[in-house]
């Protein structure tokens, strides 16, 4: 039997193919920072893409997305802001994103993370 971490890092691994393909750079995975983890990286252009990777078996206990509640999405953007700031990516665009896997299908969803939604 996989562990659940295992399964992360299988996932996070087919996400990275995947967004390589869609024609991305990427810069890191597993950034851990003060506030958490970002999954994924990476860049085009002059945009930073902060990616939320999610697996779901099937959609019974709900689909990948549910699980990047209010809180989640806040430690991505004080995560996301340490990265930038400690590695110098000032006047960068920057957006979030997740990759879902559900029944082996995979779902890449722009824009996750809007200021509204988490009291900015």
């Amino acid at each position: 039997m996989i562990s659940n971490r295992s399964k992360g890092f299988i996932y996070e691994e087919k996400a990275i193919s995947f967004l390589e393909k869609e024609g991305l750079h990427i810069l890191c995975k597993n950034y851990m920072g003060s506030y958490g983890e970002l999954d994924i990286i990476c860049k085009k252009d002059k945009t930073l893409i902060f990616v939320e990777v999610k697996y779901r078996k099937n959609s019974d206990y709900g689909y990948g997305q549910e699980a990047i509640d209010t809180k989640k999405q806040r430690r991505l953007y004080y995560t996301a802001m340490e990265y930038i700031r400690k590695n110098r990516y000032y006047n960068w665009s920057i957006r979030f994103d997740a990759v879902i896997f559900l029944d082996e299908k995979i779902h890449w969803i722009k824009n996750i993370l809007w200021g509204d939604e988490i009291g900015f």
